[in-house]
């Protein structure tokens, strides 16, 4: 087997979180900024000086503000010109998608420090238009296509009966689950439970994590005024919030460029 060069080599050497919490509205960031200020912790993480040197970003798509070409203008602030700058369309799976294609990038020769990044201000932007506020942002890109979602690819059908959403259609998957591991629907939801309160156990840790209790498995899966059912058998603790203000991002660099940028060995994850 003939070994890899190290510039061929992808590694994960730094990750940052960020979230927003503005005492007013008008301080709230935008998602370009968010990202921006996920993108300075992933480089504090890494140890090395590595985002004028990005040479292929890929931004995970945002509902919650509209820009014209939103990774040319983050490009743009962050003062980099990268031979790949991509902003893809609604898909839960872009995000490991775009980490996967960082790394064939590098493997390829092509790149040797990739950004991937994504943020949503849905929890200011909806506050913000409930108050009637002007948010100082970009202007909102009234222009710009707005994305796609599931009812642009699901069947006419599947509109009309309201299995067009995640909400709505993974209540089948559970179901279909649990029948087949042989489980009553109590007991698969108790189980859920112990799951959910695991991730929120973790949560609580975090202090970049929007809700930082320690919910117990009662906790999560009883309906109660402050935990609504969404959608059977999940309540509102059991389903994504979008009523956020976070970012993230990665930065995957080639083996050879984390270690001429000092990052320490142990400090890279190969993929």
């Amino acid at each position: 087997m003939t070994e890899q060069p190290e510039d061929r080599i992808p590694v994960i050497v730094g990750v940052g979180e960020f979230s927003d919490h503005p005492k007013e509205l008008t301080q709230g960031l935008e998602p370009l900024d968010l990202m921006i200020k996920a993108l300075q912790r992933a480089e504090q993480d890494s140890g090395a000086p590595l985002l004028k040197d990005i040479d292929s970003l890929d931004i995970v798509n945002f509902l919650s503000w509209r820009y014209t070409a939103p990774e040319q203008q983050l490009s743009q602030k962050l003062g980099i010109a990268p031979k790949h700058a991509y902003y893809g369309p609604v898909g839960g799976e872009s995000p490991i998608r775009y980490i996967h294609e960082a790394a064939q990038r590098i493997a390829r020769g092509e790149s040797q420090v990739a950004a991937i990044t994504g943020a949503e201000s849905q929890g200011t932007a909806t506050k913000a238009e409930r108050a009637k506020v002007d948010l100082p942002w970009t202007p909102f890109a009234k222009d710009a296509p707005e994305p796609l979602r599931g009812s642009n690819y699901q069947k006419p059908m599947a509109v009309k009966l309201g299995v067009n959403k995640p909400v709505t259609v993974y209540p089948f998957y559970e179901a279909a689950s649990a029948a087949h591991w042989g489980q009553t629907p109590r007991e698969a939801h108790r189980e859920s439970g112990e799951l959910w309160s695991r991730y929120a156990g973790v949560a609580a840790t975090n202090p970049e994590a929007w809700n930082k209790k320690a919910f117990t498995p009662d906790e999560i899966t009883t309906p109660t005024p402050d935990n609504r059912l969404i959608a059977w058998p999940y309540t509102k603790l059991m389903v994504a919030n979008p009523m956020v203000n976070q970012s993230a991002a990665i930065l995957v660099t080639s083996l050879a460029k984390a270690r001429a940028a000092g990052v320490p060995d142990d400090r890279m994850v190969h993929i």
